[in-house]
């Protein structure tokens, strides 16, 4: 038998962020309070089942956050940024 598993964002994250969608982390700047979000990398094809995929400017739009950025860049960003006093935040899976 199969088993049906559905999503339910962590609702830490989801009241930080807004965010419904999976596989999203975020970061605040404590001192400056900026938020960033990163985001899946979708590929082109998932838009056959999804519909138009949702660009970085998208998603900064619908949550209201100073950056976005994909999720396989967030060491570079972090890393290139000077991020003191963060705080990460990962939904996690259920």
């Amino acid at each position: 038998m199969h088993s049906l598993h559905l999503f339910s964002q962590e609702p830490y994250f989801q009241w930080m962020f807004g965010v419904k969608e999976p596989h999203f982390y975020g970061v605040v700047e404590v001192a400056t309070a900026k938020a960033l979000l990163f985001m899946p990398r979708l590929p082109e094809e998932f838009a056959v089942w999804m519909g138009r995929l949702h660009s970085t400017e998208d998603v900064k739009k619908m949550y209201s956050v100073h950056e976005v950025h994909y999720v396989d860049d967030v060491s570079n960003t972090v890393h290139s940024s000077q991020f003191r006093g963060s705080m990460v935040s990962c939904p996690r899976v259920r």
